[in-house]
């Protein structure tokens, strides 16, 4: 989350527009914040909300950061070592329209540690 964090420093003024998603492993969740570094998940994701950007996942389920029951990453392949580290920000005018599904652990796990995000929009 701290090399997004940077790029987000730099590119914040382009990432406000409307029609805009950033997607992907982020590796991070808020159970991981620490009070002693310069960028955290949860100062990110405000960021974030700060010029539109919600989470995708959080707003259709209503769900909190850290509270998600859909995990997207199982560690070692593990199902006890589940979490939610992957995520789909959006910007508004995207979020009205738009439906997020996450993968089936059994459909995905032999292909990866990780279940895919499966985003429709309609515009």
């Amino acid at each position: 989350m701290g090399q997004f964090w940077k790029y987000l420093q730099i590119h914040r003024a382009e990432l406000a527009d409307q029609q805009t998603i950033v997607l992907g492993d982020f590796n991070s969740n808020p159970q991981w914040d620490k009070p002693d570094r310069w960028w955290s998940h949860t100062d990110t994701v405000s960021e974030l909300s700060d010029i539109g950007l919600e989470s995708l996942y959080h707003s259709l389920h209503k769900e909190l950061p850290a509270s998600e029951t859909q995990p997207t990453f199982f560690l070692h392949r593990r199902l006890e070592k589940a979490y939610h580290i992957d995520y789909v920000f959006a910007s508004a005018d995207l979020r009205r329209n738009a439906k997020l599904e996450v993968g089936k652990y059994d459909d995905w796990i032999s292909l990866s540690d990780h279940v895919p995000l499966l985003v429709e929009i309609n515009s």
